[in-house]
């Protein structure tokens, strides 16, 4: 519900830090990104248990614009690739795109739509922040900050769909 309330606030909130900000960018709240209506926030990544095993990405992203969205993509910087997936009945898919209602939000977490963050460097360490980035159809993109997590299991998923 905080979420809900900070997301439908955060206009206003970069309205009224514009109006008396003279020539700077309003930017939104630590840990928030906004772009056009969309917002992504409460990004971590989580380390894989075993060294060499994905690691997987869990978010929100809002549409508080005016029109639907579709995301195409994501990527999470300091690793190879990262996929969006989803798991149902225990077994995880692939997610090519997702589209997003004008109003909607979309958590990717444990157990359902997550990002899989394949060949992570050792460099991200728990307690850090990386930035996580999503691809829409229309080619924007929306950075945001990812805290870094102590690795842990996602839960027994069957990859044999994969």
């Amino acid at each position: 519900m905080k979420q809900i309330a900070l997301a439908l606030c955060l206009p206003l909130a970069l309205g009224a830090l514009s109006a008396c900000g003279g020539d700077k960018k309003a930017q939104p709240p630590a840990g928030l990104s906004a772009m056009d209506g969309m917002l992504i926030h409460d990004g971590r990544l989580v380390l894989p248990a075993v060294k060499g095993r994905p690691a997987a990405g869990y978010f929100t992203v809002s549409n508080q614009s005016g029109s639907a969205a579709t995301l195409t993509g994501v990527s999470v910087a300091h690793t190879g690739k990262a996929e969006m997936h989803v798991t149902l009945d225990g077994i995880m898919e692939a997610v090519p795109r997702l589209d997003i209602g004008s109003g909607q939000s979309v958590s990717f977490g444990p157990g359902g739509k997550h990002a899989m963050v394949f060949d992570v460097s050792p460099d991200l360490q728990p307690g850090g922040t990386t930035e996580l980035t999503l691809t829409f159809s229309d080619g924007r993109k929306l950075t945001a900050p990812m805290q870094i997590e102590a690795p842990g299991m996602m839960g027994a998923m069957d990859h044999s769909k994969m």
